[in-house]
């Protein structure tokens, strides 16, 4: 039913105009240099929701065979699933995701430097690639929109919105939280062991602006 309503929303379009719809890998876009003067995108957030998982009943009545969706999981940016261990983390990524990486290796939970570790290391390795990606492919002077959310580590506050900050700013991009509002509904206030690390949690939604500098 769902399809069917978009099919009929589609052909009662305009005709006017050319639109096109691609479909990719944000860490390696097939568009070319200086080519897109906005971006808008709200990628993974950094909460180890299988985003594949959850929509799978979606992408198998889009054709998506039991092969394509393991494999969709295993390429999907911060999907719960390691497929690197050899990552390491760079300055490049900032402080604030390094004395976080660094906080996960030391703490004492199980599996928190076999399993998490490698996992955020993973993440943060791909953002950085979708990061320069969007500097590529962006006008000088172009911008972008990114939606992020801020989560936890056990304890450990994970400020997602300023780690892309430092990161953008670090690939030679001007970038700031240039909006940012508390989240009040949140999947980790249903989770009662959460509060065993940290009572009273408080979780952003930031919108990172990134602007490449012009030539």
């Amino acid at each position: 039913r769902m399809l069917w309503d978009l099919e009929r929303y589609t052909h009662r379009g305009s005709t006017r105009g050319h639109v096109w719809t691609i479909t990719g890998d944000s860490r390696a876009l097939e568009i070319e240099d200086n080519s897109i003067d906005l971006v808008i995108t709200s990628p993974p957030y950094c909460t180890r929701i299988d985003y594949v998982v959850s929509t799978k009943p979606e992408l198998l009545l889009m054709g998506y065979g039991e092969d394509e969706v393991d494999g969709l999981r295993r390429e999907n940016i911060g999907a719960p699933v390691i497929v690197d261990k050899s990552i390491v983390a760079r300055p490049i990524w900032g402080s604030q995701c390094n004395e976080l990486l660094k906080g996960v290796a030391q703490h004492q939970s199980k599996a928190s430097r076999s399993y998490y570790l490698p996992l955020y290391l993973q993440y943060f390795r791909d953002a950085e690639l979708s990061l320069r990606e969007i500097e590529r492919v962006l006008c000088p002077g172009g911008k972008a929109a990114i939606v992020v959310q801020s989560s936890y580590y056990k304890e450990l506050e994970i400020p997602l919105g300023e780690i892309y900050v430092e990161m953008a700013q670090a690939l030679g991009a001007h970038a700031e939280v240039g909006r940012r509002e508390v989240v009040k509904q949140h999947m980790a206030h249903i989770n009662t062991k959460s509060s065993e690390y940290a009572r009273n949690k408080v979780y952003y939604e930031d919108v990172v602006y990134v602007e490449k500098p012009a030539a």
